[in-house]
């Protein structure tokens, strides 16, 4: 019984010595383009998992932009369509910005859509479905 302990306490280990030490960057799960529009999921910093919703409006059209996306619980039970807003057109330094980070939600989806210019495909994270098996996807109201 003591041969198998020791692999595993040190498996755990590492694992958790990767947990802990996270990452300072931005990393994408999903991203909607729509002309030079465009939206992200990110997770941002140490323990973020894809809670952290950005919408940019990168054309000078005089249309402001939003992003729909798909929020649920790591819980079950919440699963829900919202959307971030960008304004003020060509700004980078104003994106519309949505943050769930220290939450226990999470997006799996998200689309960039123009007043009167129509939207992008959903884009998807990958993540399982944590919700009711009954719940409607993003791909459900996507047609």
């Amino acid at each position: 019984m003591m041969r198998w302990k020791m692999p595993l306490v040190a498996v755990l280990g590492a694992v958790m010595s990767l947990l802990v030490a996270g990452t300072a960057h931005a990393a994408v799960g999903a991203r909607a383009v729509h002309g030079n529009d465009w939206g992200e999921i990110r997770s941002v910093g140490s323990g973020s998992y894809n809670d952290y919703i950005i919408v940019c409006d990168g054309e000078a059209d005089g249309r402001y932009v939003w992003a729909q996306y798909h929020l649920v619980s790591v819980f079950g039970g919440v699963s829900e369509y919202r959307s971030v807003y960008d304004l003020d057109g060509p700004n980078n330094n104003s994106c519309g910005i949505h943050d769930y980070r220290g939450t226990p939600y999470f997006a799996r989806a998200i689309r960039v859509c123009e007043y009167e210019g129509g939207c992008s495909a959903w884009a998807y994270t990958g993540d399982p479905v944590l919700v009711s098996p009954t719940a409607r996807t993003a791909k459900d109201v996507a047609s």
